[in-house]
C-alpha cells in the first residue's frame, strides 16, 4: 500500500487519552473519519469522535492502516446487519456516515490501481522490430512476417 495514500493529520506532540489530539484520518484524498489521537504504552492509539471504533499499533502507518480496515469491517457489518433487517437506529446513522466514505476511499484506490497497472503495462510492451547494433531487450522478432503476426482488422 503507497504510504501517502493514508495519513493521519496529527501533530507532533505527546498526547494522552485524557488529553488527546484531534485530527482526522483519511485514505485516497477521502476522509474516513474525525479521530481522537494518543500515544499508549508506545502504540498510537486512534479513536472516531463519529460513531464506535478504535484501532492501535506501535507505528503510525500500522495503526492508521488498522483503523481504516477498521472502517471498511464495521461498513460491511453494518450491511449485514441493515440486511438481516437487525439494525438499530444509530447503527443505520453510522452506516449512512460511513458507507460513502469508505465507498469513496475504496473507488478512488481502485481507480488508482488501474492507472497503475496501465502505466507497468506500458512499460512492458516489447519492441517488435529491428534495431542497429543489436537488440539490448532480446525478445521475439519474425524473420518474415506472415499472416498470423499481421495485425487483423475484424
Amino acid at each position: 500500500m503507497d504510504q501517502a495514500a493514508a495519513r493521519a493529520a496529527v501533530s507532533p506532540t505527546n498526547p494522552s487519552e485524557s488529553a488527546p489530539e484531534k485530527g482526522t484520518i483519511s485514505f485516497f484524498d477521502t476522509l474516513i473519519s474525525d479521530v481522537e489521537h494518543w500515544q499508549e504504552d508506545g502504540d498510537y492509539v486512534f479513536r472516531s469522535t463519529e460513531f464506535d471504533l478504535i484501532a492501535g499499533a506501535p507505528d503510525l502507518l500500522t495503526a492508521v492502516m488498522k483503523f481504516i480496515d477498521g472502517a471498511v469491517d464495521l461498513a460491511k457489518y453494518l450491511i449485514e446487519l441493515e440486511q438481516a433487517d437487525e439494525i438499530t437506529e444509530g447503527e443505520r446513522s453510522t452506516m449512512h456516515l460511513l458507507l460513502p466514505r469508505v465507498f469513496e476511499a475504496l473507488s478512488r484506490m481502485e481507480q488508482q490501481l488501474k492507472e497503475e497497472r496501465l502505466r507497468q503495462q506500458r512499460k512492458r510492451v516489447p519492441f517488435f522490430g529491428r534495431r542497429r547494433g543489436g537488440d539490448i531487450h532480446g525478445g521475439f522478432h519474425p524473420s518474415q512476417p506472415t499472416s498470423s503476426s499481421q495485425p487483423q482488422l475484424v
